[in-house]
């Protein structure tokens, strides 16, 4: 793991101080890994003992162009019909204006297929090719024609595996269907909300209300890996879909071993410390 660098986003739809965890690759400058929690009441096994949290860490690639997205929306204020706002650069898009930030918007100015992408979701000026004095600004139909392709290849993911997923069963009639939603959630945790509502919503006529209250008859869309820099048709699955129904063990009496590891367990570290500069 010493190739890759631990850092923190805000979560863009959310209006608390949640963050998003995340390790870059600090060589190819592309591969981006977003870390889950993925939470299990299943017990797992400490030496001859057993823990009753069985929850574990995920790590899923991901398309860094989508942690761009926010940043990119903010920097070119307000939009309406009369203005598109304002082209901005690369280090001005990705601008800390919180120090916490500081590195995490380093890591994002440094990746080469955010760079290489930028071009998909946004108008694009070159004032001096020479000097790359190059000046992006976010276009919400190149972003929604992104965000098309990005639900669509999730429902193709979903109609195929259909059978990995145990979401309750609704009434046909229904504006959302399962693979339509599974897609939705997919782009939904990177897009500011006025953003999610207008270009992945609206257009299907589809309203919040109906959203939510789909939502809560659902499980969270599983993450997966779009990652599509060899064939935009191919998918790679990132997660196990399959539930396993876990057996109740009663468990012995700990030995006088288990008790030190148990012990050593509730010492363990942050995920966040093995990144830390030391």
């Amino acid at each position: 793991m010493s190739k890759f660098q631990y850092f923190e986003l805000p979560n863009p739809n959310s209006v608390d101080k949640f963050k998003r965890k995340f390790l870059a690759h600090t060589e190819d400058k592309e591969t981006i890994l977003e870390i889950t929690e993925v939470q299990s009441d299943t017990s797992m096994f400490i030496g001859q003992n057993i823990v009753s949290n069985g929850s574990f860490l995920n790590f899923n690639q991901i398309d860094p162009l989508l942690l761009a997205i926010p940043f990119l929306n903010a920097s070119r204020g307000i939009v309406n019909d009369e203005k598109k706002g304002f082209f901005k650069q690369i280090d001005e898009i990705f601008k800390a204006d919180d120090n916490s930030l500081k590195e995490s918007m380093q890591i994002l100015q440094s990746n080469k297929r955010i760079f290489r992408n930028l071009k998909k979701i946004c108008e694009f000026q070159s004032h001096d090719p020479d000097e790359k004095l190059d000046f992006f600004r976010l276009d919400n139909q190149k972003l929604k024609s992104y965000l098309d392709q990005k639900i669509s290849k999730a429902q193709e993911l979903f109609e195929k595996n259909e059978q990995y997923f145990q979401f309750q069963k609704l009434s046909t009639k229904e504006k959302i269907s399962d693979s339509l939603y599974f897609g939705i959630e997919y782009v939904f945790s990177y897009l500011p909300t006025q953003l999610f509502n207008q270009l992945v919503l609206e257009t299907r006529q589809i309203s919040i209300d109906d959203f939510q209250s789909f939502k809560k008859t659902r499980e969270p869309a599983p993450k997966y890996d779009f990652y599509d820099n060899q064939n935009e048709n191919q998918f790679q699955q990132t997660n196990d879909l399959a539930k396993q129904k876990s057996k109740q063990v009663t468990p012995s009496k700990p030995s006088t071993t288990d008790k030190k590891n148990l012990e050593a367990a509730k010492n363990t570290k942050s995920i966040a410390s093995f990144f830390q500069k030391k």
